[in-house]
């Protein structure tokens, strides 16, 4: 019989998605609004759209070339009354230590583009991931599907701690044929890459009608991943924490 099981022991002050007003300094968000925080700064803010999704796009200025930019901040998303409307992940795939201005981007909620009037930077750290409960099958491990449009992960867990990942991509050709080669493009050069991963498999398949790529990691023997994208995480990574990161990056997580 199917069972839940929690990740941690109770914390009451991480049970709520949404963190505590006060303890929150909000930017009126235009085109002055410039915010720092230790030796970088975030600024220049912009919205667009782009291939079904909604972003807001940033720089980040480092005081030199040798400074790291902390991999746990979120941008949270406020309106004009200071409602909370989402947040999302600042993800930067590699440390540049050749340049001292980044240009991002970051998904944010459908809508967020016209109700955005306020934003805050904050990083986040385990304490602060709402508990996860994910029923255990009959291998006695938990499995949780991530999706954000032609996308699917499933991430199976010992205990809440991550042992593997399958992802599955499908396109379907359409009428857009510059996007669609762009994205295949994408996903070729991923194919390669994952291939020569250890602990790793990525099977590319194209047909006349689209293409399905799916990659595999074995997490007693994958490591060094995350850099290969956003749904790409360390062994043992908490799920609370994989779901706490796509959900802020557009995907839906159960």
């Amino acid at each position: 019989r199917n069972s839940k099981l929690p990740v941690a022991p109770n914390n009451p002050q991480n049970t709520e998605n949404e963190p505590p007003v006060e303890e929150i300094t909000k930017y009126p968000l235009d085109d002055n609004t410039n915010i720092a925080i230790g030796d970088i700064n975030v600024l220049t803010f912009s919205f667009s759209k782009s291939n079904d999704l909604t972003y807001i796009n940033y720089k980040i200025s480092k005081k030199n070339e040798k400074t790291v930019v902390p991999n746990n901040l979120y941008i949270e998303l406020y309106d004009a009354n200071a409602e909370f409307i989402g947040r999302s992940k600042i993800y930067i795939d590699s440390q540049n230590e050749t340049t001292t201005i980044l240009e991002l981007s970051s998904v944010i909620p459908e809508g967020a583009d016209t109700t955005t009037k306020q934003i805050a930077i904050l990083p986040k750290n385990e304490g602060d991931y709402p508990q996860r409960e994910l029923e255990i099958n009959e291998s006695g491990t938990q499995t949780m599907t991530c999706q954000r449009l032609r996308q699917k992960v499933t991430y199976t867990f010992q205990d809440y701690f991550l042992i593997y990942i399958d992802e599955q991509i499908t396109n379907i050709r359409g009428t857009d044929t510059e996007r669609y080669n762009q994205e295949l493009a994408t996903h070729r050069a991923l194919n390669t890459t994952i291939k020569n991963t250890t602990g790793a498999t990525s099977d590319l398949v194209i047909s006349d009608t689209g293409y399905t790529l799916r990659n595999t990691f074995d997490m007693s023997r994958a490591s060094n991943i995350k850099s290969l994208g956003i749904v790409y995480f360390e062994p043992s990574t908490l799920a609370r924490k994989i779901a706490f990161d796509l959900e802020a990056s557009g995907y839906t997580c159960s």
